[in-house]
């Protein structure tokens, strides 16, 4: 099995309207998220390691994530862009 990325509802609505080199770099970002999500993101709540955050477009940008490690996924329920 292999790390994939789903969104939810909240975190899909987020890119809209993300100019395209943000997309690009969120994109980019969630690529590599998939090789290794532990090694490159930090978590965000310290009683709970599995919620993380990574940034892109040059920390411009944040995207925040649940960790389901048993079945693989990359659960985004945030995006924020400060561009």
């Amino acid at each position: 099995m292999s790390w994939r990325v789903e969104f939810s509802a909240t975190g899909a609505q987020h890119t809209v309207g993300l100019p395209e080199t943000a997309y690009v770099a969120l994109n980019k970002t969630l690529a590599l998220l998939l090789q290794d999500p532990w090694a490159l993101s930090s978590p965000d709540d310290p009683e709970d390691p599995l919620f993380r955050w990574a940034p892109f477009d040059e920390g411009i940008g944040v995207v925040m994530f649940r960790l389901n490690a048993e079945q693989e996924i990359v659960h985004v329920y945030e995006v924020a862009w400060a561009g």
